[in-house]
């Protein structure tokens, strides 16, 4: 099951976005079924591109923060929206998706 919350899902659809054009790009290229599945910098490269697209969302949306003032009491609310994925921000998931490609890169 997918946890999200705000745009948090955003994540996962920029990723999955990412490795699919690369896997078509890379056939494209190169003609070869195969090649894709068995390197890895294509995944890297794909996944460090969604890195870039989930930093600049993330950057764009922290602060987004707004206050509310109590008319009765005078005491002053901030509320902030919350962005994330299985319950990590998402100011968090660049760095992730750059892990999980080298990861991918070198491990297979």
């Amino acid at each position: 099951m997918v946890v999200w919350r705000g745009y948090g899902i955003v994540v996962a659809l920029l990723a999955f976005a990412a490795l699919l054009l690369a896997e078509v790009t890379v056939e494209a290229v190169f003609g070869d079924q195969t090649y894709y599945q068995a390197h890895g910098w294509p995944k890297l490269l794909a996944l460090v591109a969604a890195a870039g697209a989930v930093w600049v969302l993330s950057r764009r949306l922290e602060g987004r923060d707004r206050l509310v003032v109590d008319k009765a009491t005078g005491h002053e609310l901030v509320l902030r929206d919350r962005h994330d994925l299985f319950f990590v921000p998402l100011r968090y998931w660049p760095g992730i998706l750059v892990a999980f490609g080298i990861a991918v890169a070198l491990f297979g």
